[in-house]
């Protein structure tokens, strides 16, 4: 966990990547529970689906364009990224990099390449995980299904 003392006070900043399209009622249950566990580990979390989805519309190309840039401005400005992914190696399982690349979602893979481009730090953080620290901010929508 980061010392807020040693930021002056200030908590780092970490991009959240995770789906948005699709099921979008569960992967913004998804992004929530992203941004708690950033908070949880002493970051500032920037979640650019949860927010610019409340005033653009994802499926006016002009209005994806904004969005995404704007997003990017504060991915190049962000300490580390936690990116969402399915599963991650256990055990002896082996993973290739193209093993995690094909489960992230065409905006996450947008999000990786400029977080490298930029030097960000990526942390991976499977959906397991998420489902077991956060249980009522997924399990309940999982319940309905």
């Amino acid at each position: 966990m980061l010392n807020k003392k040693d930021l002056g006070g200030v908590s780092p900043l970490a991009y959240i990547s995770s789906p948005y399209a699709g099921n979008v009622r569960l992967h913004l249950r998804w992004a929530r529970a992203m941004c708690l566990y950033a908070m949880n580990r002493g970051y500032a979390p920037f979640a650019s689906h949860l927010i610019y989805t409340q005033f653009l519309a994802d499926t006016n190309a002009e209005h994806r364009s904004w969005g995404i840039r704007a997003g990017l401005d504060v991915l190049k400005r962000s300490q580390c990224c936690f990116m969402l992914v399915d599963s991650l190696p256990v055990g002896g399982q082996v993973f290739s990099l193209q093993d995690i690349l094909g489960q992230l979602s065409a905006g996450q893979l947008l999000d990786y390449d400029w977080a490298r481009k930029f030097g960000v730090p990526i942390t991976l953080v499977t959906i397991r995980e998420i489902e077991l620290l956060f249980p009522k901010l997924i399990l309940p929508f999982w319940c309905k299904a």
